[in-house]
């Protein structure tokens, strides 16, 4: 039965890779400033951070919002599949 949550939870932590890559593109293409303050040392890490934390707030751009919406869709997804897989273990359902 654990197969599912970790299924899913890979699945996740695969396709972040995709969706940070896309806000990564949104943001130097059309806002270099912002693109340039985050980029650095743990460029993917800041990246992902601001995506689900900041969601493209206050930079008006209707595309990197949606962008970024899917990326705090999939961390969800991620976080839910990984407290199912854990309660899945601890209840031994296994």
């Amino acid at each position: 039965m654990t197969w599912l949550p970790i299924s899913i939870f890979a699945g996740c932590c695969v396709a972040q890779f995709w969706f940070v890559q896309r806000v990564s593109s949104a943001l130097e293409a059309r806002h270099p400033q912002t693109y340039q303050r985050i980029y650095g040392v743990f460029a993917f890490n800041r990246l992902f951070w601001f995506a689900i934390l900041r969601g493209g707030r206050g930079l008006n751009d209707p595309e990197l919002t949606t962008r970024t919406k899917h990326l705090q869709l999939l961390f969800g997804i991620a976080v839910a599949s990984w407290l199912t897989l854990t309660f899945l273990l601890m209840t031994g359902h296994h």
